[in-house]
Order: C-alpha cells, then structure tokens, then sequence
C-alpha cells in the first residue's frame, strides 16, 4: 500500500522491518542492504527520525557482528541525527546519552549485553516462526 501510494515514510518504515525481521533470523548482510536502503528513502524525505532510526539499526548490526568501532560511529551518526531533533527529545535523551558513554567505556559489557539479546530475540523469532509454520501446517 504504501508503494502504492508513493508514501517513502512509511515506505521507509518498512523496509527497517524488513530489517528487523532479517536480523533476529541471523541474515546480517540482508538486514543491512535493508536498513541502508531504509536509510536512503529518510534521508531523500528529511525524515531526520527515520534517518536516525537506520543509522543505529545499523550501529546495533555492526556490534553483534563484533565490529565495535564501526557500530559506535553509527550511534554517533544516530544521536546527531536525533540532536537536530526537538528540545523535549534531547531532554528525555539525557539520561541514554549518559548511559551510552558508560557503556563505550566498557565494551566487554556491551558485548555481553547484545549477545544475550541476541539469544533473546533468536527465540523469539524461532517461536514465533513455529507457530506460524504450525498455523499454515508446514511442518
């Protein structure tokens, strides 16, 4: 509908789904050929959200895949993009900033963090997969 409708927000929006889905299923380099492609559309829009959105989608990508310097410059890129933002945004941002230099301090904790959300998210997409497979009696 949206591509019907030349809507390249929500057009945007979900490509970064599609994203997403591809990431909890493991497809690393299929989520970030989307999430690049999200980022495309939300720059050529000016959406800075959306921009922002695409950028640490794939500063979190970049760390699970352990390139560390990689993803810390993607959330840089991401919180710029979220300054240029609103005044209430960056105010409800403060205590995330603060945290985020905490943790660019302590990489072996960011490590363990997204590894264990990894785990986390991988079950829930193989649950969820199970029952959509067992809704359409696939196997």
């Amino acid at each position: 509908l949206a591509q019907k409708t030349n809507d390249l927000g929500q057009i945007s929006y979900g490509l970064s789904r599609i994203g997403g889905i591809h990431y909890y299923l493991g497809n690393y380099r299929s989520a970030i050929n989307y999430f690049i492609e999200a980022l495309n559309i939300g720059t050529k829009i000016g959406s800075k959200r959306r921009i922002a959105i695409a950028i640490n989608n794939l500063g979190v990508i970049y760390a699970v895949l352990g390139d560390y310097s990689k993803a810390f410059e993607y959330f840089k890129q991401s919180l710029q993009e979220v300054r240029k933002g609103s005044s209430k945004i960056n105010e409800f941002l403060v205590p995330i900033l603060d945290r985020r230099n905490k943790l660019e301090n302590d990489l072996d904790n960011v490590k363990d963090i997204i590894n264990d959300g990894e785990k986390r998210a991988r079950a829930v997409a193989e649950e969820t997969m199970g029952q959509v497979r067992s809704a359409m009696k696939l196997g």
